[in-house]
């Protein structure tokens, strides 16, 4: 999920804030996540795991007149071939400039994945599947998860005056990567105002992590065990040694602005971009 101001303006206290959410689903898990051709060309009928909502995981005190935005997404891109296919869609609110808040799909129907952390309410099951070349069997440690972490937002300016538009990230998920190797995974981090001339706006990224006062990644906490994460070029490095063809691992990772002149460094956004993707 993204957002960014359509103008950087303040409107009688309020600010217009655009957000847009991109979603993946399994093809053939339901009806309303079916896509083909005709879906995308005539944007309809939208598509949709379940029915949920972006909602705002803080007080209502702080949302700053945020309404909660359906999921229901517009179908761009299918594949047949791995059954999956990608939806986006964008909605404009009048956010009050100044608020501070988090929003969150908070749903179920994850994928399982290979993970040893699960939040208190993940669900974590045993599955045994046959060991090849045997005639026993092995356990497999499957995590479901149940939430996502929550992403944030400050409607407010920077030292410069301009309003934030917080980072974003563009990736493909899942990614695939080699067995027994260690395979280098930048992740493509950008600030609009960074395009700006003159600016002086610089990007880190970070693991997420759950604190008593915000829960940045849910139940897939350090769900790539044993990756490290490069702070200024946001490249993971993930080594797939002794890992299990087939297996899936969840990276969250937060992207932090930073304003930067000389020796002066200035934590530019309260809270940090979220960034989520899958092995």
């Amino acid at each position: 999920m993204t957002r960014k101001p359509v103008d950087n303006a303040d409107s009688n206290g309020k600010l217009v804030i655009m957000f847009t959410q991109s979603y993946q689903w399994e093809d053939s898990f339901s009806l309303s996540t079916a896509c083909d051709q005709s879906t995308i060309v005539n944007e309809s009928p939208t598509i949709s795991g379940i029915n949920a909502h972006l909602q705002c995981t803080t007080t209502s005190t702080t949302s700053g007149s945020y309404t909660a935005i359906s999921i229901a997404e517009y179908c761009t891109d299918f594949s047949t071939l791995v059954d999956s296919n990608s939806g986006r869609i964008s909605t404009v609110e009048n956010i009050t400039t100044g608020s501070t808040f988090c929003v969150a799909f908070q749903g179920t129907a994850w994928i399982g994945l290979q993970s040893s952390n699960c939040g208190s309410s993940g669900r974590k099951q045993r599955k045994t599947k046959p060991n090849p070349g045997s005639s026993g069997t092995t356990t497999q440690r499957i995590t479901a998860l149940a939430t996502t972490g929550a992403t944030c937002y400050s409607a407010g300016a920077g030292p410069d005056g301009l309003i934030n538009t917080p980072p974003v990230a563009t990736i493909i998920s899942p990614i695939e990567v080699s067995i027994n190797a260690l395979a280098d995974i930048t992740v493509p981090v950008i600030d609009a105002i960074m395009t700006i001339p003159g600016s002086f706006y610089i990007l880190y990224c970070r693991w997420a992590r759950q604190t008593a006062t915000l829960d940045e990644c849910g139940d897939v906490c350090q769900g790539a065990p044993g990756s490290v994460l490069g702070a200024k070029s946001c490249t993971l490095a993930f080594n797939s040694t002794g890992k299990v063809i087939e297996q899936s691992y969840a990276v969250t990772i937060m992207v932090e602005d930073f304003y930067g002149q000389g020796t002066y460094i200035h934590h530019l956004l309260s809270f940090p971009f979220n960034v989520q993707f899958m092995l």
